[in-house]
């Protein structure tokens, strides 16, 4: 047993006796004590239960420092709701407008997520395996492969592209390719930007805030007598920096938009809901010698689990919560609200969203007082 752990149990008033049926029990560390409740230390060392519970309070462990959050309820509160899938549809379908609202910015993240996973592929793919599959078994093909078939072939796309007066066969490969490659190029790495600016700006804050040489220097009253608290002390630094990058991130959108981006990219959407529709079919399985959906899945060496579907959901909310950041209010509001993007944005795993998301939108982060780069 260590002298740290001897002098603490001392001064809880343990005698000699009592400390080394502790150590006869194996604790020989602090970290050891904190693995015993009051009971446990009381029916060792034969102490009275107020001892005990000092000994317990003693030896408990410090809190972690944690970073300001908020819970899942204040992000499902706070930032601006998702559709889910049928009501999306209907979103697709209606509100014939060319221009860049949430419909659109809600179907380019399908999209690109789609992409990034490989779901675009997955008919041919399925199709493949499923022939493959077929020959080795030594069976015709069954009505899973023609229907799959049939879907491919009639990709029109015509319920969604009407309402913008678009024929359904504007949407090509090469303008689906120029819309996918803006996407990784431009968006991913904007989006990340945004998310970097955040964690510089409420790291400024959180050190500021605890900072106890700055504290005392910032109670002391200035020559006027008056005191006045520092920017990130308290009171958090100005959200200027956050607005000017989400105006960048606003830009960037405009960009991946420009051209036929907003047809495609409805059509692209169109297409990741149908493909994951056809995922559903508890048949298809069996159609390539997989036993269950996930089997099949890691075959055809495509991610569209749970993963998929919370990525997929976190990155177009933080998208549209960064558009939407110009609208909310100053003070509490918008520091919850601020908060709450924080939190989600943590939430995100962006080495998944491809190699060039670590560059950022082309802008190095704004290090508002108290941060360091």
């Amino acid at each position: 047993m260590n002298k740290n752990l001897i002098k603490k149990l001392e001064k809880i008033d343990f005698s000699a006796e009592q400390v080394e049926k502790l150590k006869a029990q194996g604790v020989k560390s602090i970290a050891d004590m904190t693995m015993l409740n009051d009971h446990e230390i009381q029916d060792i060392t034969g102490c009275n239960i107020i001892t005990a519970k000092k000994a317990v309070a003693a030896f408990a462990p410090e809190p972690a420092d944690t970073e300001p959050t908020v819970s899942s309820d204040a992000i499902q509160s706070v930032l601006p709701p998702l559709p889910d899938d049928q009501s999306f549809l209907e979103m697709l379908r209606t509100g014939g407008v060319l221009k860049i609202d949430r419909t659109n910015v809600i179907a380019a993240m399908r999209a690109a997520i789609a992409s990034n996973v490989g779901l675009f592929d997955l008919p041919s793919i399925l199709m493949e395996k499923m022939e493959e599959f077929a020959v080795s078994q030594e069976e015709p093909l069954g009505e899973p492969f023609y229907a799959l078939q049939k879907q491919l072939a009639r990709r029109r796309y015509g319920d969604v592209l009407a309402a913008l007066g678009t024929s359904g066969t504007f949407v090509n490969e090469k303008r689906k390719t120029e819309t996918l490659n803006k996407l990784n190029n431009l968006l991913w790495p904007a989006l990340n930007g945004f998310n970097e600016q955040l964690k510089s700006y409420v790291n400024a804050w959180t050190q500021g805030a605890a900072n106890p040489v700055a504290l005392v220097a910032a109670l002391i009253p200035s020559r006027g007598g008056k005191v006045v608290m520092p920017p990130g002390m308290l009171q958090p630094p100005d959200t200027a920096v956050l607005h000017d990058e989400a105006e960048a991130v606003i830009n960037t959108i405009n960009k991946v938009f420009a051209g036929a981006g907003i047809p495609v990219s409805r059509a692209l959407a169109y297409d990741a809901m149908q493909i994951r529709e056809v995922l559903e079919d508890a048949s298809l399985p069996s159609t390539v010698g997989a036993a269950t959906r996930d089997q099949m899945l890691k075959l055809l060496n495509v991610d569209v689990g749970a993963d998929f579907v919370r990525l997929e959901q976190n990155i177009t909310r933080f998208a549209l919560a960064i558009m939407e950041l110009s609208k909310i209010g100053e003070g509490d509001e918008e520091l919850l609200y601020i908060n709450a993007m924080f939190t989600l944005g943590a939430s995100i795993p962006w080495g998944k969203l491809g190699s060039n998301v670590a560059s950022g939108s082309g802008r190095n982060p704004v290090f508002v007082s108290g941060d360091t780069p």
